[in-house]
């Protein structure tokens, strides 16, 4: 019962947890006038609530980043237009600063059209790649770490106290109450 205990809290100490950095899942890489756009989105799978776009943009020739410029983002419901969002890319929102990264929030699940529109020193590109949002994840789940991280240090004492306690057992034999007044070897403390 303490390995299965054990086995469990790994498992959900260990989980991936939803993470909002630059890069991600590739949802779009190629060229786009005189530009290659990547565009990137975090969490992976996507999930409805809040998502990082991030888009690396590079000279279609040399592939070296390019950061002049602006990158605007819209992310679109394909069945609902009116849930439009545009928001500026910038550096400033990414931690890697060849990037440019925007938080857009896809409120519902189902399928979504990301747009990207560069105005650059090379001229303007437009670039639009759909992706499919997931059903966002139960309240409970983000909280599981912080609930469940006990398991961990409470079965680790548990497993050491059945190991202790099946070395003192000699097979047929019952264990003898060890008594605070007495050495290990039985006699008693000086």
């Amino acid at each position: 019962m303490a390995r299965a205990s054990l086995a469990v809290g790994m498992v959900l100490l260990l989980r991936p947890a939803a993470a909002y950095a630059d890069g991600g899942m590739v949802q779009w890489s190629g060229d786009a006038g005189p530009y290659r756009l990547t565009v990137f989105t975090t969490p992976t799978p996507l999930r409805a609530g809040p998502i990082d776009v991030s888009v690396l943009l590079q000279d279609r020739h040399t592939g070296r980043p390019i950061l002049d410029g602006t990158v605007t983002i819209r992310l679109t419901a394909e069945r609902q237009l009116s849930m439009t969002q545009e928001k500026l890319a910038t550096t400033e929102a990414a931690s890697n600063k060849l990037l440019r990264a925007a938080t857009l929030d896809a409120g519902t699940a189902g399928a979504w059209q990301i747009d990207v529109a560069v105005e650059g020193p090379r001229g303007p590109a437009r670039i639009s790649c759909n992706v499919e949002v997931a059903e966002a994840p139960p309240r409970w789940a983000d909280l599981s770490l912080w609930l469940t991280w006990p398991v961990l240090p409470i079965g680790l004492y548990a497993w050491q106290q059945w190991l202790v306690r099946g070395r003192d057992r000699s097979p047929g034999t019952t264990p003898r109450p060890r008594s605070p007044f007495r050495t290990n070897d039985g006699g008693p403390l000086v």
